[in-house]
């Protein structure tokens, strides 16, 4: 039996195309991701939204370190 690993949030995003951007640029990096809202909002209303980009536990570090950079040039994540 596998034990499936916990996907923790790296960081949160208000603006879908830019979910988009970094859930890219980390998967490139071969790290999984996955995408989280924590309330339901309307698709034409998630900009105003609090979208989750989780990764698994063991990239968590990883993942860090590329959306802080990412974030030095797009700063509109929470970290």
């Amino acid at each position: 039996m596998k034990i499936q690993e916990k996907f923790i949030t790296v960081c949160r995003l208000r603006v879908p195309t830019e979910v988009q951007y970094y859930q890219a640029i980390l998967e490139a990096s071969g790290i999984e991701c996955t995408v989280k809202n924590d309330y339901f909002i309307p698709r034409e209303l998630l900009a105003l939204g609090n979208i989750n980009l989780r990764v698994r536990e063991s990239d968590l570090r990883r993942a860090v370190e590329i959306t802080a950079n990412l974030y030095q040039h797009h700063p509109t994540a929470e970290a």
